[in-house]
């Protein structure tokens, strides 16, 4: 059950991506910065390790990338898993659950 204070955590290969597809999209690097300046102050990056990389090998999931979320979701001790595909975490350690019921959960109504 949700414990009523979000801590949202992002990977630091998310914030990779979105910086790679905000430069591309918006032709603009210094525009980027400014938006993993904003992420980097409104979440905090999971802190991923050697031993948690192994430990995603093991995992059977649709693939690596999801495996290793569902080993940081754990050594973090998250409640949820939020994603758009629940259905690739299946075999999660933590259940996986879409945004807009993360915010019904959270006593906030999608817009």
């Amino acid at each position: 059950m949700f414990s009523g204070k979000a801590k949202v955590w992002l990977t630091a290969s998310t914030i990779a991506d979105i910086c790679h597809i905000t430069r591309r999209a918006l032709q603009d690097a210094a525009t980027a910065k400014s938006v993993i300046a904003k992420l980097l102050n409104a979440f905090q990056i999971a802190g991923v390790d050697q031993g948690d990389c192994v430990k995603a090998l093991d995992i059977d999931m649709g693939g690596y990338e999801d495996a290793l979320v569902s080993v940081c979701a754990k050594k973090g001790k998250a409640e949820y898993i939020i994603t758009q595909n629940t259905e690739r975490f299946g075999n999660a350690s933590v259940p996986a659950i879409k945004p807009a019921d993360f915010l019904k959960i959270a006593g906030r109504q999608p817009r």
